[in-house]
């Protein structure tokens, strides 16, 4: 009987990331109206990965990927990526969106494993951080950025995300 309990506490209380929005779903609401699109990986040498960690001491990422909206001269007009990023409680993914100037012009939470960070899934606190420029901008909680009460560290882990977005499309992007 103890095993059977066990179990399904196991089983019922597991941590299992709530699905906000599929990938299709976010490169689809974003890159559609553009003329064509593209994607293209690229590599973390041990090197970006240190110098990433001055902005994000959580990174630990090996790749980034960008998807592309070009205009009809086959210009990036928009880059989005898929950031993975360490939560409070347990793992998240974060859609972000770049103009061609590098300026956050869309933010997603795609999977979310928050239970006691629910208000920094709202849109009030993600629209704080289009129109930034996260290279340029720290993206500080409390300077830059107004946290969520009830969910500093949730706050803290999104806002991360964001930098690392902006580090990955600073040095493989924005170059293009």
């Amino acid at each position: 009987m103890k095993k059977m309990i066990f179990l399904i506490l196991l089983v019922g209380f597991g941590a299992s990331a709530e699905q906000l929005m599929s990938t299709k779903d976010f490169l689809k609401s974003q890159l559609a109206s553009y003329s064509s699109m593209a994607k293209e990986n690229f590599k973390v040498s041990e090197a970006l990965l240190g110098e990433l960690k001055s902005l994000a001491e959580n990174a630990t990422d090996q790749q980034a990927t960008f998807y592309y909206g070009k205009d009809e001269n086959q210009n990036i007009a928009k880059a989005c990526t898929m950031v993975p990023q360490k939560g409070k409680e347990g793992p998240m993914v974060l859609g972000v969106c770049f103009d061609d100037k590098g300026i956050v012009n869309a933010i997603e939470i795609i999977e979310f494993n928050e239970d006691r960070g629910q208000k920094a899934k709202e849109r009030s606190f993600l629209d704080q951080f289009k129109g930034k420029h996260p290279a340029k901008a720290g993206l500080s909680i409390g300077s830059d950025i107004h946290g969520v009460a009830g969910a500093t560290y949730t706050s803290e882990y999104i806002s991360e995300a964001v930098r690392k977005a902006s580090f990955f499309h600073e040095k493989f992007v924005s170059k293009k």
